[in-house]
């Protein structure tokens, strides 16, 4: 999880859409955590997501929820890598230090 958030800070040159990515993540752990198998019997509209598993009766993502959050996840990612790199000033700067001749002492040249 950290390279990909290191990678959408990246790519947009914000921590903001990194950190709606680690929300929205954390939010939905936070969810499964919380729910019981009580409480999703008692909020009908949230049987559609979740499901109680069969091994240790715990609340779980149902199998078209979880595909659909990955190919979502994808798309969000690949639409950040289809993003223009913006290099920072120091990248600029160091670039175009590279890109200076070197200047040989007077005793060096022919």
């Amino acid at each position: 999880m950290g390279l990909v958030l290191g990678y959408i800070a990246v790519k947009t040159g914000s921590l903001l859409p990194a950190m709606l990515y680690h929300f929205t993540h954390n939010s939905t752990t936070v969810l499964l955590g919380r729910l019981t198998p009580a409480a999703l019997e008692a909020r009908g509209g949230l049987a559609a997501l979740l499901e109680v598993a069969p091994e240790g009766g715990h609340v779980a993502y149902r199998l078209p929820v979880m595909l659909a959050g990955a190919v979502l996840a994808a798309a969000v990612l690949w639409w950040f890598k289809s993003l223009p790199y913006h290099r920072s000033e120091e990248e600029r700067l160091q670039e175009a230090l590279d890109n200076q001749p070197t200047a040989l002492p007077a005793r060096f040249v022919a």
